[in-house]
């Protein structure tokens, strides 16, 4: 006999809907660090990676593609629930390297289960490689 027998009842472990239900009729359940990771707050997928396309750090990622400078695609071991702005949302960030003005990176598309960045170097907007890039993401998995 588990302890919830034993009591007559108490809470039930939530589940992705759970999460995801922010009307809750759920007042009852408790989430469990297995389903943690389907709360909207909690990062999804996060990459630190170099200009040579070597990965310092990375969770929900399988690797990185160079489609050439400053042009890279960050691919995702999950598919996202949708393709679009609207299904994650991912943020980027960027070291400079090469530039005495430093680069920004920005989210240039969306896909089921990648998500493609570009570097641009502020002195004259062309797309450069950053000495580290880093991505995170938030959202809903499919």
């Amino acid at each position: 006999t588990d302890l919830k027998t034993y009591i007559g009842g108490g809470p039930t472990e939530a589940i992705q809907a759970d999460m995801e239900d922010l009307g809750t009729t759920n007042a009852n359940r408790y989430v469990s660090p297995e389903v943690a990771h389907f709360h909207p707050g909690v990062a999804k997928m996060w990459c630190l990676w170099q200009a040579d396309a070597t990965i310092d750090n990375d969770y929900g990622v399988t690797d990185i593609t160079d489609n050439g400078a400053g042009n890279w695609t960050v691919n995702t071991d999950v598919d996202w629930s949708g393709a679009n702005a609207q299904a994650y949302s991912v943020n980027m960030r960027t070291d400079s390297v090469g530039s005495t003005d430093g680069t920004i990176g920005q989210v240039a598309s969306f896909a089921l289960n990648a998500v493609q960045v570009i570097v641009f170097d502020y002195a004259d907007g062309t797309l450069t490689d950053a000495a580290k890039m880093t991505v995170i993401g938030f959202g809903d998995f499919a």
